[in-house]
């Protein structure tokens, strides 16, 4: 069997060999070492200028965004809560508790928590009180 090349495949392998020679040249040639040019550079000193002193605006010049709050859409002053009493009763300290598990079935749930003390541990429902502390919320994690 006789391959024949028609003479413009004969000028593509051509022009190939001869990209791939130049690659290979490309590659492998030393390079010469990179000397950047030294500049020098004669500038004249700028003058110093002195910035003048911040001076704040008085604090009388912010009341009105204390007055108009930006992220308040009815632009309201806040009114701080009224403040407890120092008397008043301090929650209980928190329960010495362990969560063993939850139970999830449909809407019912259930928190499996054993007491320090007790043999075995007890199912909870949201709104059960334990030791002074009421269970709110019951989540799967």
């Amino acid at each position: 069997m006789k391959t024949l090349i028609t003479p413009a495949e004969a000028m593509l392998l051509a022009l190939c060999a001869a990209l791939l020679a130049a690659l290979a040249y490309a590659l492998n040639a030393p390079l010469a070492p990179l000397r950047p040019p030294l500049l020098r550079a004669h500038l004249p000193a700028a003058p110093t200028m002195q910035a003048a002193p911040f001076a704040s605006p008085p604090l009388a010049n912010f009341s009105v965004i204390n007055e108009r709050l930006v992220f308040n859409p009815l632009r309201q002053p806040i009114v701080p809560p009224p403040s407890k009493d120092k008397d008043s009763a301090a929650p209980p300290p928190p329960p010495n508790l362990v969560l063993v598990g939850v139970i999830i079935d449909g809407d019912q749930r259930l928190a499996l928590i054993k007491l320090a003390g007790a043999p075995f541990a007890a199912g909870y429902a949201v709104g059960a009180e334990i030791a002074g502390w009421q269970l709110t919320e019951i989540d799967a994690d």
